[in-house]
C-alpha cells in the first residue's frame, strides 16, 4: 500500500506536468504567431489578438507564463497581447507576476514531491520488514511475555503463524488481537503454576496451535461459523475421518 501511494502520488504530478506541457505548447504557437506578425504586418495584429480570444485559450499558469515570457521585451507592438492578458487575468483578481511566481513555486514543489517519492521507493525496497512488523506488533510484544521464554527464540514463520491464529480467534470472539494474546499468556502462566516450568502448557504454543486452543477459544468467547467448527473437528480426528 506504500508503495501504490508512492506510484499513485507520481502518477498525479505527472498528469500535471503532462497537462501543463501541453498548455506550454499552445503558448509557444501562439507566442510564434504574434511574433511573426509585428515583425511582418503590424497593422494585423489586431486580428491575431481577436483570433487568440476567439480560441479561448486556458489561462493556466504555463501558457500565459510561456506566453508572457516570450513576448516581453520585443518592442511596443506586442505588449497590446500582453495587455490583453492582463485583463482578462484581471476578471479572476490575478495578474501574470502572480501565475509567474505560483508557477515557479508549484515546480519546485514538484521537484521534491517527485525526488522524495522515488527515494522513498528506494527505501522500501531496502527495508527488513519482517523486523518492522514484528516490531510494531502489539501481539508479538505481548507473546514474547511466553513464561516458556520459547516465543522469542522461534523463527519468523513459526511466531507469524501464532499471530495468525491469535487473528483468527479474535475476528470470532468480537475482541482486540491483544486481549486474545493476553489471555494466551495468562493460560500459560496458569499452566506454570500447576505444572512447574517443564511442561508444555507453559509455552504460549500450546494454546495457540496445540490441545490448549479451546481453552482459549473459551477464555476468549470465540463463536466459529458451522464450517470452521467442521474443520476443526476433522483435525482433531484426522486418521478416523
Amino acid at each position: 500500500m506504500l508503495r501504490l501511494a508512492l506510484i499513485e502520488n507520481l502518477r498525479r504530478v505527472a498528469m500535471r506536468i503532462a497537462a501543463g506541457r501541453k498548455d506550454l505548447d499552445l503558448a509557444i504557437a501562439w507566442a510564434n504567431k504574434l511574433t511573426e506578425i509585428a515583425h511582418r504586418d503590424p497593422k494585423n495584429l489586431i486580428l491575431m489578438i481577436a483570433d487568440i480570444a476567439r480560441s479561448d485559450p486556458p489561462m493556466t499558469t504555463p501558457f500565459v507564463s510561456e506566453l508572457a515570457q516570450r513576448l516581453q521585451g520585443h518592442g511596443p507592438a506586442l505588449a497590446m497581447p500582453l495587455t490583453w492578458i492582463e485583463q482578462q487575468l484581471a476578471e479572476s483578481g490575478l495578474s501574470i507576476e502572480q501565475l509567474v511566481r505560483s508557477g515557479n513555486q508549484q515546480q519546485a514543489a514538484d521537484q521534491v514531491s517527485i525526488s522524495n517519492s522515488i527515494g522513498s521507493l528506494r527505501h522500501l525496497g531496502t527495508m527488513d520488514w519482517r523486523a518492522f512488523v514484528e516490531t510494531m506488533s502489539v501481539v508479538d510484544q505481548t507473546q514474547r511475555s511466553d513464561p516458556g521464554a520459547a516465543y522469542a527464540g522461534m523463527d519468523f514463520a513459526s511466531r507469524d503463524r501464532y499471530r495468525h491464529i491469535v487473528e483468527e480467534v479474535a475476528k470470532a470472539s468480537g475482541l482486540s488481537e491483544e486481549a486474545v494474546a493476553t489471555r494466551a499468556i495468562e493460560l500459560a502462566r496458569a499452566g506454570a503454576a500447576r505444572h512447574g516450568g517443564n511442561d508444555r502448557t507453559v509455552h504460549v504454543a500450546f494454546y495457540l496451535v496445540d490441545r490448549g486452543l479451546p481453552d482459549l477459544e473459551r477464555a476468549s468467547g470465540a463463536r466459529h461459523r458451522s464450517a470452521g467448527a467442521l474443520r476443526r473437528a476433522a483435525k482433531q480426528s484426522p486418521l478416523l475421518l
